[in-house]
């Protein structure tokens, strides 16, 4: 991938989309062949790797449940030792594209799914990754929310934060989103990264107000 192009990632279920996302965030490695991504091993080199690409899963989550958004944001920040001018740039810039406004007040909880990909895509990026990872970013949205998210990506990519990596065929327009497109091929998976590294970091604190900056 070149920097700034969006290549979309096409195929029917069980072709290994998410596998690929997978091998390319560091969780599997492959039987054969190898990966690389700036020169690292996704794999060996995870440490370094994950603070290098953003990664959205459209099934999981990264905020906290009960916690306001801006907590979970905040929390990133101290674990990834973000920068505070970077962080407060970085958290202007995605608000305003994001629209999240009093979404950052909200609890986790109570945002909508549309709402949710939103703060779980500008979360992923508040780091100002090279390479952003899209898993399904737009499973159970509308066709309104699907184009939002998708509009999002192009107008980050005009903006020159990194490349973009669209793993899922989320409809006809998708074409017209992505610079290029790939297909999964076969492969076979090395091993699992069962148990992650640790970061000695512990969770956000029961009470969002108690999270101290350096803390």
């Amino acid at each position: 991938m070149r920097r700034g192009e969006i290549v979309g990632y096409a195929g029917p279920n069980g072709a290994g989309k998410s596998t690929t996302i997978k091998l390319l965030a560091g969780i599997l490695g492959p039987d054969t062949g190898a990966v690389r991504i700036n020169g690292l091993d996704p794999l060996a080199d995870r440490r370094h790797h994950v603070g290098r690409i953003g990664v959205v899963f459209g099934q999981r989550t990264e905020l906290w449940h009960d916690h306001p958004v801006r907590a979970s944001f905040e929390w990133k920040r101290v674990v990834w030792d973000i920068p505070p001018d970077r962080y407060r740039r970085m958290l202007g810039e995605l608000s305003e594209l994001l629209e999240l406004g009093e979404l950052l007040g909200a609890l986790a909880r109570e945002l909508s799914l549309g709402q949710r990909m939103r703060a779980e895509l500008a979360m992923a990026l508040l780091h100002e990754p090279d390479l952003l990872l899209l898993d399904e970013p737009t499973i159970g949205l509308d066709v309104l929310g699907k184009r939002r998210i998708l509009a999002f990506v192009k107008a980050l990519r005009e903006r020159g934060h990194g490349g973009g990596h669209q793993p899922r065929h989320v409809g006809p327009r998708a074409a017209g989103r992505t610079d290029r497109h790939g297909r999964p091929g076969p492969c076979r998976l090395r091993r699992r990264l069962r148990h992650p590294p640790s970061t000695g970091v512990q969770p956000p604190p029961a009470h969002p107000g108690d999270l101290r900056a350096g803390t």
